[in-house]
Formats: C-alpha cells, sequence, structure tokens
C-alpha cells in the first residue's frame, strides 16, 4: 500500500532535517572563526590596554592621541567581547539543534516504522472475502482493504419466512440443510428488524422479504458447510413434529455422517 499522506509526511521531517543540517553547518563555520580569531582580538586588545597605561604615564601625549588609544582599546575589548559571545553562543545553539535534530530523527523512524513499508497485517488468520481492494484504488480513512473471514466462528443467518406458525426463540434447535446433510443447530440472536434491510450501499440481490433474522449456531463437533453457502432451515414448531422427523430420518438413514 503507498499513501501520498505519509510521503508528504516524511517529506515534511527530511526537509526540516536538511534545513538543520544547512543551519549546524552555519553556525560551526561561525563558531570555528569566532574561536580561531579570538586569540588575535585578545592580543590586540592586551597591545591596546599597554598603550594606554603607557599614555598615561607619559606627559608629552596630546589630548586627541589619548582620545585614540582609549577609542582603540574600547574597539578591541568589544571584539573580544563579541567573539567570546559569538562562539558561545554558536556552541549553545548547536547542542539545541542536535538535540531537535535527535527528536525529528526519532519521529520520523516511528512514521517509517508505523508504515511498515505499506505492508498490511491481518490481526487474525482466516479467508479473504469477496470485493478486496483492487490494485491502484485510493483510499480514504477507514475504508476497510480487505474483510478476513474467521472460518472458526461460522453461523447461519436465517431469513425467517413470513409465514409461520409461531416466532422463532432464542435457544430453539433448528436443522441447517445443505445438500443431503442435516446439521443440527441453535438460535443464538434474533437480530433487530433494522438488520434486516440492506441501507444504500447493499445490492438488490441482497434484498430479502423476511421480517426476521435469527442467527444459527452450529452444535458443536458438527462441520458446517463452506463459507457464503446457500442452505435451507427448518425448524419444528411442536415436539410432535419434531419427533416424527426424527424417526423419519432414522428410518431412511438420513443423519449427517
Amino acid at each position: 500500500m503507498r499513501s501520498p499522506q505519509h510521503d508528504e509526511i516524511v517529506a515534511t521531517y527530511m526537509r526540516s532535517l536538511a534545513d538543520i543540517a544547512g543551519r549546524k553547518a552555519e553556525l560551526r563555520v561561525k563558531a570555528r572563526v569566532a574561536r580561531e580569531s579570538l586569540d588575535a582580538a585578545r592580543s590586540h586588545l592586551q597591545l591596546a590596554e599597554e598603550a594606554v597605561q603607557l599614555i598615561a604615564t607619559s606627559s608629552a601625549a596630546s589630548l586627541n592621541y589619548r582620545i585614540d588609544m582609549s577609542r582603540e582599546r574600547a574597539l578591541a575589548n568589544k571584539a573580544v567581547v563579541s567573539k567570546e559571545a559569538e562562539a558561545a553562543e554558536a556552541s549553545t545553539q548547536l547542542a539545541a539543534l542536535d538535540e531537535f535534530s535527535r527528536q525529528l530523527s526519532d519521529r520520523l523512524e516511528k512514521v517509517e516504522s508505523s508504515f511498515a513499508d505499506g505492508r498490511i497485517f491481518s490481526p487474525i488468520a482466516g479467508i479473504v472475502a469477496n470485493n478486496p481492494a483492487r490494485a491502484g484504488q485510493s483510499l480514504v480513512a477507514g475504508t476497510p482493504i480487505a474483510e478476513i473471514l474467521d472460518p472458526t466462528d461460522v453461523f447461519v443467518d436465517w431469513y425467517v419466512p413470513n409465514e409461520r406458525l409461531s416466532d422463532p426463540k432464542v435457544g430453539n434447535e433448528v436443522f441447517v440443510l445443505f445438500g443431503n446433510r442435516r446439521i443440527l443447530g441453535e438460535i443464538v440472536e434474533i437480530l433487530p428488524v433494522s438488520d434486516v434491510y440492506p441501507g444504500a450501499g447493499s445490492s438488490a440481490a441482497r434484498e430479502r422479504t423476511a421480517s426476521q433474522i435469527a442467527r444459527i449456531q452450529f452444535s458443536p463437533g458438527a462441520h458446517p458447510p463452506a463459507l457464503n453457502s446457500a442452505v435451507d432451515v427448518h425448524m419444528h414448531y411442536t415436539q410432535l413434529s419434531a419427533r416424527i422427523a426424527s424417526m423419519l430420518v432414522k428410518l431412511f438413514g438420513l443423519d449427517e455422517l
């Protein structure tokens, strides 16, 4: 699976890391220049200090000359302070950028590991249902890629006929007919009426005229039919009809093998 949003996030992080790398390079150059020129600035300041001290003990120097030397000492002192501050601030910003770069790299790694190169793993093993996503298909967030059917949880949705002697109830035993097989089951749930009628996205082929759906679970040890099979469901409304049907099944050898 390819995600343009994932590519955009990765590109944003990569641009940020590239900007940080460029900024770090500028700061390293600035810090090195400040450190290399700091000794020369200190030497200049020392010479200016010595010159001012000599002028202070001499009466031959004019006032203008004294002012010029004082100005030179002030400029030399300013240069030293500027170089020291520039080197210290560059080192501080480099440390902050290193930490920020590490955080961005961690976030980028989490994005890559979460996306897992576009591989999607099902939480369970099972059978891929019909109509999975197609190659080249665009999916919005929340759209299923494929439906995985659990073969260990097989049930039958029985669309109960409208013409019936009584309503089915949870706990009633039924027989699921699949070919010449009769599989015993039990009604475990009566679905709400709203689940009967298909929504706007359902096909017309699935529309039913029944007004009720009963969910049937197979008895333990039974061999269920294949998934998505079409089956018939029989339910005996009285104990007498159930006993008669059981006798006929045994008589003609129609029990499930």
